[in-house]
């Protein structure tokens, strides 16, 4: 409740800075406060982390190596770095110059709104870090085409995969969100009836920004963002680990979800291959290439 109330004041705070543009900004001090407890709830829920970052931001973009979206700029120094002191100056320099109000960034708004969607729930969530009796791991392969869309899991009663081709309102939808739509909306089905619950869940894909997107907990389409919440939300409320891990389009092809994108029943898991065949996690990297191993030892000697 008290996270809740939290961020219904910041998020209050900038509707009021919005209904007045000629207002000072942000009061600082009341973000340091309530960033201070926004970090030790994330603690107990990392999927809160990465909607931290437009408060982190707005409260550091007064400094003067900032660009205008509050990231540090590459290869620019502080007039005041760390460390610096002028005995002339009565306080730190981070003291002294630092401003009562500050502007928000373009990201904090949206930030509160992914907050106040994951903190909805009346009662707090349980958080599922490790199951004490029987652990489950699912492994799944999810695959968009410009066509359709396939994905399959490995499950206790076999194979489950579904296949199918996209709407009109498709159409006009890049590829990058295809392929995270269709991996958001598979983890949701599965989670929803009970499939997932209490498991730890391996999901791999070919498509890398859907990788990215998911451990930045953003991105800067809109589209994508709310995909990501979607499946940060998923993650936090369905009793599941979740890892997204990329894979080359060739893994996809011969794992047999490349085809079910396409229509095709007859490849890979589909005609009977195990699943775990073609997810060597337990091999590591010189056991998958020999040849790495020598190609080290000739350069470090």
């Amino acid at each position: 409740m008290r996270a809740k109330n939290v961020v219904k004041s910041l998020q209050e705070g900038l509707d009021e800075h919005q209904a007045n543009p000629d207002s000072e900004g942000l009061d600082i001090s009341v973000l340091e406060r309530h960033r201070g407890f926004l970090v030790h709830m994330q603690q107990v829920y990392p999927s809160l982390t990465p909607y931290l970052k437009g408060l982190h931001l707005t409260i550091d973009s007064w400094r003067d190596n900032r660009d205008a979206e509050g990231w540090k700029i590459p290869g620019a120094v502080s007039a005041y770095p760390e460390g610096y002191w002028d005995e002339s100056l009565e306080h730190e320099p981070s003291q002294t110059l630092r401003p009562r109000y500050v502007l928000p960034v373009p990201r904090y708004s949206s930030d509160l709104q992914a907050l106040q969607s994951l903190l909805a729930p009346c009662d707090p969530p349980l958080r599922f870090v490790r199951q004490n009796r029987i652990h489950a791991a699912f492994y799944g392969f999810v695959d968009a085409s410009a066509g359709g869309f396939g994905s399959s899991f490995t499950t206790p009663r076999g194979i489950h995969y579904t296949y199918g081709v996209w709407g009109k309102d498709q159409q006009h939808a890049s590829s990058n969100y295809r392929e995270l739509n269709n991996l958001v909306t598979s983890i949701e089905t599965m989670t929803s009836d009970g499939t997932l619950a209490g498991g730890e869940v391996y999901i791999f894909t070919d498509n890398f920004t859907a990788e990215s997107a998911f451990y930045k907990g953003n991105t800067s389409t809109k589209a994508l963002f709310e995909l990501v919440l979607r499946l940060r939300t998923v993650e936090m409320l369905g009793l599941i680990q979740l890892h997204v891990i990329h894979v080359a389009g060739t893994r996809m092809m011969s794992q047999g979800t490349d085809g079910l994108s396409r229509g095709c029943l007859t490849e890979g898991v589909m005609m009977g291959s195990p699943m775990l065949s073609f997810i060597p996690l337990h091999l590591s990297a010189i056991e998958r290439q020999p040849s790495l191993l020598p190609w080290i030892q000739d350069w470090t000697g």
